[in-house]
């Protein structure tokens, strides 16, 4: 037996390797058959050579830029033999159509001439003649760099789709292009001394080949510190840069004119389009020879003032320079202890005054308020002149507070008001309490002369109490939170003036709800909450949603027992005794209720205030039915029979004999087992 098997296996895998080596023998035959002949053998035309050449400028190359015009040339030979094709023959003159496709490793076919009907090229050819033909693509502006592959295919015109034969060449195309008209790649502005100097200039771009697609482009960067963007205007959205170009357009630049000094040179403009950025460099040379003076300085008398006044400065600005200036005017004042309590520079209070060339301003006033808090004593101000642009600058002219020319005057010290406190947060009102809706401001004069005041404004959710007008001297404001007031949480101010000065405080408040006292709803009477056992003793009640059905409650008799009542645990559930015991006692049978009186109908049980009143359940009314069994010998819910199978009901005594039978069972399969061993033996 194991011979023959094994013979059958070797012959097996002798057909298997036969049927193996006779497949690949047919694919290779196959593969053999379907491999074409050469193309001498079955080709009527042929690509001998194929040149790639930049159109603008006749050169041959393998890297073009972006627009360029490539302009490629194909050699072609017809293969026919010429004597074996009459020259009166209608095939005698083949047509062939010349189509390109460029292509990317990463890309894949990126540009396909046989979609692009005015980039074919018809060719036509006798047996065996030869001719050069060209065809022409525009590689786009928006062409992305890199390498490239074109493959250049020839088919007959009767059948376009049938390729006779191809030729490729690999290209790259750069980041950048030069075909791109820039008029100007350099320019210098010059010496600028005056007004009068030109200070513009005008820079033309366009694109040189307007079939390379839509050349797109921006100026991204330019000398805003000297120079002005002013065509094309600035990009709204960024003002860093200038809004989109297509195609043609003009670059304006201007000399600013607040620049009045700086040599600057070979400074960038960049263009960016979408075949490249381009930069032009610019430079110019800046003096105007600026200038100015402070020609006149003081103020009018009297020099005496109260704290709180309005003084003027007098000025007047010569224009020493020879260009017209906008200058910045800073006027600093010092207190009697020489501290600098106001600087216009600082406060962003400057005066700004245009003067022509050779102008003067004329007698100009500048205003300021003395503070209500300062010192008596005498003050001193100075004044300075500089570029209006350029705070950076020198100063053109000059008076410090320390000078001889410095303006002077003197403080007498007035009134001046303080508030306290200067804020208060009310909180959350839930209600008009007096001590929560109310509060109370102190008025003082800290001042020497008498103080008058008046409050100007409270918030829209409070209302002054008092006072309601004027007040001459120290006193108090009494603000309440009105009753209608809107919902929400706010944070406002109350301004106090006076001729001591200005204070505000702030207020905060939290309205949750309308807290209008006329709509408040009365607070009931407390009443005892709903709980399970709502008994007005301490005795519990089941509860109303789990009483029994009827039919299962046992009747109760004329005379109940004290500690047997026909009342059911209110859980349903199948428990021998209730869950909530009346004493610390444990009653072995349901929760006790109030006994019933002579009368047989039990005694009705008192609901406290505002307790939901259970389900009406039917109750069985007392009769001469004996009562039943006590609750130990039957079962609330509980029937002898367990519902769904014996394994839900209580476990039942076993009887000897029906032990001992389920013991047989048991052993049975065992005793079998041993047998049927005992048998095979014995066949053995």
């Amino acid at each position: 037996m194991p011979k023959l098997l094994t013979t059958a296996l070797h012959t097996f895998v002798a057909a298997v390797g036969a049927i193996v080596i006779g497949a690949l023998a047919l694919a290779a035959a196959g593969i053999a058959q379907a491999a074409p002949p050469s193309q001498s053998d079955l080709l009527e035309v042929r690509i001998q050579r194929v040149t790639m050449i930049s159109d603008f400028e006749d050169n041959i190359k393998t890297t073009f830029g972006r627009g360029a015009r490539i302009r490629t040339e194909v050699e072609l030979r017809d293969l026919r033999d010429p004597d074996a094709i009459a020259s009166n023959a209608p095939d005698y003159r083949a047509e062939y159509i010349l189509s390109s496709s460029v292509n990317s490793l990463r890309l894949g076919t990126v540009y396909q001439g046989r979609n692009d009907p005015a980039s074919l090229k018809s060719a036509v050819l006798t047996p065996g003649e030869e001719g050069i033909f060209e065809i022409y693509w525009n590689v786009p502006y928006d062409f992305g760099g890199g390498e490239y592959n074109l493959r250049v295919e020839v088919s007959k015109a009767d059948s376009p789709h049938a390729v006779e034969h191809h030729l490729q060449r690999d290209f790259r195309v750069s980041e950048r292009s030069e075909y791109v008209h820039i008029s100007k790649n350099r320019y210098d502005f010059g010496n600028i001394d005056d007004e009068e100097t030109p200070r513009s200039d005008i820079i033309f771009i366009a694109p040189i080949n307007g079939q390379a697609g839509d050349l797109i482009w921006r100026v991204t960067e330019w000398p805003s510190e000297w120079l002005n963007l002013v065509d094309p205007l600035p990009d709204p959205d960024d003002p860093t840069q200038s809004v989109e170009v297509v195609n043609n357009g003009s670059i304006v630049l201007q000399v600013e004119e607040t620049t009045l000094f700086g040599n600057f040179q070979n400074e960038d403009v960049v263009v960016s389009t979408n075949a490249g950025d381009y930069t032009i460099k610019v430079s110019g040379n800046i003096d105007r020879h600026p200038g100015g003076k402070i020609s006149d300085f003081g103020m009018r008398p009297p020099r005496r003032f109260d704290a709180g006044d309005i003084v003027k400065f007098r000025y007047r600005i010569d224009n020493s320079g020879r260009t017209n200036l906008l200058y910045r005017v800073t006027f600093i004042v010092t207190s009697p202890t020489n501290t600098v309590i106001y600087d216009s520079s600082v406060a962003a209070e400057d005066a700004l005054i245009e003067v022509d060339d050779g102008e003067n301003s004329g007698i100009q006033e500048f205003e300021w308020q003395i503070p209500h808090d300062s010192i008596d004593g005498i003050y001193r101000v100075g004044i300075q002149l500089r570029n209006a642009y350029d705070f950076g600058s020198a100063v053109y002219s000059s008076i410090d507070y320390t000078d001889h020319d410095a303006v002077t005057f003197s403080v007498l010290e007035g009134p001046l008001l303080e508030v306290s406190p200067t804020e208060v947060q009310f909180g959350t009102i839930l209600d008009h309490s007096a001590d929560q809706a109310r509060a109370t401001f102190s008025v003082t004069n800290v001042g020497r002369l008498t103080l008058e005041w008046r409050v100007t404004s409270v918030p829209d959710w409070a209302e002054l109490v008092s006072p309601l007008g004027p007040v001459t001297g120290d006193g108090e404001i009494t603000l309440r939170i009105k009753e209608d007031a809107a919902t929400g949480s706010f944070l406002s101010t109350m301004t106090i003036e006076s001729n001591g000065g200005n204070a505000s405080v702030t207020l905060g408040v939290n309205i949750p709800r309308h807290t209008a006292a006329a709509t408040r709803t009365p607070v009931p009477t407390e009443t005892p909450a709903p709980t399970n056992t709502p008994l007005p003793t301490e005795t519990p009640v089941p509860e109303p949603t789990d009483t029994p059905v009827p039919t299962e409650t046992p009747a109760p008799t004329s005379t109940p027992a004290p500690t047997a009542t026909n009342t059911l645990p209110p859980t349903g559930t199948p428990q021998p005794t209730a869950t909530l015991e009346p004493t610390d006692t444990p009653a072995p049978t349901a929760t006790p209720t109030p006994q019933p009186t002579n009368t047989p109908q039990p005694t009705a049980t008192p609901e406290p205030t505002n307790t939901p009143e259970p389900p009406t359940t039917a109750q069985a009314q007392p009769d001469n039915t004996p009562a039943p069994p006590p609750p130990t010998a039957i079962q609330p819910n509980v029937s002898d029979t367990p519902p769904g199978g014996a394994c839900s009901g209580s476990p039942q005594p076993v009887s000897p004999l029906t032990g001992m039978a389920n013991i047989a069972l048991l052993l049975l399969p065992v005793a079998l087992a041993g047998g049927a061993r005992l048998r095979r033996r014995q066949m053995q």
